[in-house]
């Protein structure tokens, strides 16, 4: 195993090599070289702080202490120019006088340890001292590392990032645990006054992420991780989605048998946000088959979402950075018994009680309802939307069995129609997205602002396809519900109304949650109470509509297209109305401040 004097040569030696390949390299080829080269050194100075300045100090009694200073005027003069030389263009002449300053500093550094400063540790140290020395050093070098796998470095706003970090600061926010140990071996010795004081002040120490690759965020975690993930939570959305939508084909037994109005057993699919439309289609042919029978509908539900909640439980991981931040915040308080170590969640959840944060987070949904006037416009669009929603879904029976003499499988197969032009939209939004990105980007260029983001309108632009096409599918659908035009017709009317459906969905959620940020989980929850209270009921009023004399399918259907040409021009009026409805709002926030 190597000592730790060869092991600093060895990095000295890279240091250099990466010094001269850039003094020698092309200007075009500077720029990958310029930041392997500043991140190497900072690596090196900031892993010697932790390992070899502190093991001078106290083995080499006579001249220690002036060592260690010497070389911690080193860090911070060779840390200094090392930001100084990242502003420049590696093609710009001030790059090379910059290089060349920093040369001045590094060279002494490096020819006198290697001279003196390793050369005499070594003659203080037994053999399985430097070893394990050398050890320590490599281990939080790779740690260090690792961020950017085995010969990567920063980008360059992350690098400028670390360079105006203290040791102290990089370690908290990389979040590595054997180096807080390191530093608390090396340094208790010395450093335990230094110790005490700082823990005697009272300025925190704010736990955060560092730069936009830290991998403690979520977003930068392997992609099998993520696919992961998003797996599981499609599971657990279709789970809640099922247990609504497998007995919509059910209501008319279920209520038979309990003996209610089957207007009022709609209520069962009313309270859910949206059934996948996947479950009808099994639970037609569950409640067809007579050795089955509805109550099946619930049995399958039962294992479909306990399946779920077992893997989310097992599998699922904590993603919310907030939180994460807090548990790697109490990590460091717990290791380095310094209590200074805090997130900036935690630190304001700590200005309030439980009770407090209690009462705060329940009444806020009734104040968005009242008090926000995007609520409360977009709430009142969304209660129309899915009282025609809820409308037209406890009506499906009626749409196919009455025209097309379909059974109760057959029927719930259907359904297949609208989960198709669901799927259809969903199936575009990876391009909504890329869109967005560029749309940013290209906003990001044109401001010279690498935080400019988009106005929560740019979400609407599904809705204004969506919307006009949303009384289409109605109309379509009424007037072509006849025995003499074939099903298909009424089954591309069901595709179109899915298609919408999500695209309106999508698009509203979206603007919500860019237009309130940290607050849309009650702008959500405010919009959600209302739309099912109100929708929910109003759904159980227009069932009826179905089977009276002389109105049928035809004319619910034209009453229903009727109320779409009225909500059809909404996106178009948020996209106008929406800038100034947030002037007047109290919890809306800028798009910078996204």
């Amino acid at each position: 195993m190597p000592r730790i004097s060869e092991t600093v040569k060895a990095d000295h030696a890279l240091i250099t090599e990466l010094y001269h390949a850039i003094r020698s390299a092309e200007p075009e080829d500077r720029h990958q070289l310029r930041n392997q080269f500043i991140w190497t050194l900072d690596r090196y100075l900031r892993v010697e702080d932790l390992v070899v300045t502190p093991a001078i100090e106290k083995h080499l009694t006579k001249h220690g202490h002036q060592r260690r200073q010497r070389l911690s005027d080193d860090f911070e003069s060779i840390n200094t120019k090392l930001r100084h030389m990242l502003q420049y263009d590696p093609a710009e002449e001030s790059f090379n006088a910059a290089l060349q300053a920093i040369w001045v500093d590094l060279e002494p550094h490096v020819r006198e340890e290697e001279r003196s400063d390793l050369h005499r540790l070594e003659e203080n140290l037994s053999e399985t001292e430097s070893t394990e020395l050398s050890n320590k050093y490599n281990r939080i070098k790779d740690m260090l590392q690792k961020p950017y796998g085995k010969d990567g470095a920063p980008d360059s706003k992350t690098l400028t990032a670390i360079l105006e970090m203290s040791r102290e600061d990089l370690i908290v926010k990389l979040g590595l645990r054997d180096i807080t140990k390191s530093i608390k071996s090396t340094t208790e010795d010395t450093n335990t006054e230094d110790t005490q004081s700082r823990n005697n002040k009272e300025e925190p120490i704010i736990v955060s992420t560092i730069g936009d690759n830290d991998p403690i965020d979520p977003k930068n975690w392997p992609l099998a991780d993520r696919c992961k993930n998003l797996a599981i939570l499609f599971f657990l959305i279709f789970g809640q989605g099922y247990s609504a939508g497998a007995e919509s084909m059910a209501n008319a037994d279920a209520a038979k048998e309990y003996g209610v109005d089957p207007a009022l057993e709609t209520l069962s699919t009313a309270m859910y946000l949206f059934a996948p439309v996947i479950a009808p289609i099994a639970g037609g042919w569950i409640t067809a088959n007579p050795k089955l029978g509805w109550h099946w509908t619930e049995w399958v539900t039962l294992i479909i979402s306990g399946t779920a909640f077992l893997i989310s439980f097992l599998f699922l991981p904590e993603t919310y950075l907030p939180k994460l931040l807090d548990w790697k915040a109490s990590h460091l308080r717990r290791l380095t018994d310094d209590q200074r170590y805090v997130s900036e969640h935690s630190r304001k959840l700590r200005q309030k009680s439980f009770g407090q944060r209690l009462r705060t987070r329940l009444s806020l949904p009734l104040k968005f309802i009242h008090a926000e006037p995007v609520i409360t416009v977009l709430g009142v669009y969304l209660i129309l939307l899915y009282t025609l929603l809820f409308t037209f879904m406890s009506g499906f029976d009626h749409i196919f069995r009455q025209a097309h003499n379909l059974s109760k499988g057959q029927t719930g197969a259907c359904f297949g129609a609208i989960a198709a032009g669901a799927t259809s939209f969903m199936l575009a939004v990876p391009g909504l997205y890329l869109w967005a990105r560029r749309r940013k980007a290209r906003l990001t260029t044109q401001d010279a602002d690498d935080d400019a983001t988009l106005e929560p309108e740019f979400r609407l632009y599904p809705g204004f396809v969506a919307g006009p096409l949303l009384p289409v599918a109605l109309f379509w659908l009424g007037w072509t519900d006849v025995e003499r035009i074939p099903m298909w017709s009424v089954l591309g009317a069901c595709f179109l109304f899915g298609l919408v459906l999500m695209a309106l969905y999508t698009s509203s959620y979206g603007y919500i949650v860019d237009s309130y940020g940290v607050h849309a989980a009650s702008a959500l929850s405010a919009i959600t109470m209302l739309r099912y209270i109100i929708a929910g009921g109003m759904a159980m009023g227009t069932r009826p509509l179905f089977t009276l004399p002389g109105f049928g399918v035809k004319w619910t259907m034209t009453v229903l297209g009727g109320v779409a040409v009225v909500l059809a021009p909404a996106p178009f009026v948020f996209w106008k109305m929406g800038p100034k409805l947030r002037k007047r709002s109290l919890y809306a926030i800028s798009p910078r401040e996204k």
